[in-house]
C-alpha cells in the first residue's frame, strides 16, 4: 500500500510539472531579454512548388503522359539556425534546412455501370527532397501588438527527385476490332544542385514565437538523370528504356512559396 501511494505520489508530481511546462510555453521575458539579442531560431512549414517532369511521350486510350509537365506539389520544410544582432534592427540569421515534397494521383476506369471491371489503371507519383544553407538579412520592426521582420535571405543547396508513371489498359479479348493492351512503367531520378533567394517577412510575438511567409526563386542545375522502365502503344512492341546521363547540365528556374511557425529562444 504504502508502494502505490509512493509511486502515485511521484505520477502526480510528474505529470504536474508536464502541464505547468506545457502552459508556459514560450518565453513570457522574451521581449526584455532577447528582442534585440542574438538568439537560436528553430522553424518548421509548409512549402508549394510547381516541379518540371520529363518522362517520356505516350499516349494512350485511357491515359496520356506528356514528355515535359509542371506537376504542383505540396511538402514540409524544416530550419534550425542562429541569429546574430548587429544593431538598430538589423541582424543576419544562418540557417540549415531541409525539405520533402511528394504528390500523386491514382485512377481507375471501369468498363460498365452494370459490370464492375476494371479495365485500366494509372498511377503518378512526384517526390523532391533536398538540404540547403542560407544567409539572411534582417531589419526588425517593433509594435506593441505583433513585432515584424522582412527579411532577404540567399542559399544553396542540394537534392534529388524520384518521378514515377504507371499506366495499364487491359482492352477486351476475344474481338478483332478491340484495341490491344497498353502498358507504361517508367520512373525517372534526378540529382540537382541550386542557388537560391527569397523576401519575407517574420511576425514575432512577445513569447519569441513567431510565424513566417516568403517566396524564394531557385536556380536549379540537374546535374545527373536516370530514366528506366518500358511502354507499350496499341499494336505495337514493347519500347524499353535504361538510360543514365551522368552529365546532364539541364538549368531552369522554380519559383515556391512557404509559411509556418517557429520559435526563437
Amino acid at each position: 500500500m504504502k508502494k502505490r501511494f509512493v509511486l502515485l505520489l511521484l505520477a502526480s508530481s510528474f505529470i504536474h510539472a508536464s502541464a505547468s511546462e506545457f502552459m508556459e510555453f514560450g518565453n513570457k521575458g522574451f521581449k526584455e531579454e532577447k528582442l534585440k539579442e542574438s538568439r537560436w531560431k528553430f522553424g518548421i512549414g509548409a512549402n508549394y512548388v510547381k516541379y518540371p517532369t520529363k518522362l517520356p511521350a505516350f499516349t494512350g486510350t485511357e491515359k496520356t503522359f506528356q514528355e515535359e509537365e509542371q506537376v504542383p506539389i505540396v511538402g514540409s520544410e524544416i530550419g534550425f539556425g542562429r541569429e546574430f544582432n548587429i544593431g538598430a534592427g538589423v541582424s543576419t540569421t544562418f540557417t540549415l534546412n531541409g525539405f520533402y515534397t511528394k504528390s500523386g494521383t491514382e485512377d481507375s476506369g471501369i468498363a460498365s455501370k452494370s459490370v464492375d471491371l476494371e479495365i485500366a489503371s494509372s498511377k503518378t507519383s512526384h517526390e523532391v527532397y533536398g538540404a540547403d544553407a542560407n544567409l539572411s538579412l534582417n531589419y526588425l520592426v517593433e509594435n506593441k501588438v505583433l513585432n515584424f521582420q522582412p527579411f532577404i535571405e540567399f542559399g544553396v543547396g542540394t537534392g534529388a527527385s524520384i518521378i514515377t508513371g504507371y499506366y495499364n489498359y487491359k482492352g477486351l479479348t476475344g474481338s478483332a476490332t478491340t484495341p490491344n493492351p497498353e502498358t507504361y512503367d517508367m520512373k525517372m531520378k534526378e540529382k540537382f544542385n541550386y542557388a537560391k533567394s527569397s523576401l519575407g517577412i517574420n511576425f514575432i510575438s512577445g513569447l519569441g514565437i513567431f510565424s513566417y511567409l516568403k517566396v524564394t526563386m531557385m536556380a536549379m542545375n540537374i546535374s545527373e538523370r536516370e530514366t528506366v522502365g518500358s511502354y507499350k502503344v496499341q499494336s505495337g512492341a514493347v519500347t524499353t528504356k535504361d538510360e543514365k546521363n551522368t552529365n546532364a547540365n539541364d538549368s531552369l528556374n522554380l519559383t515556391t512559396a512557404s509559411l509556418g511557425f517557429g520559435y526563437l529562444f
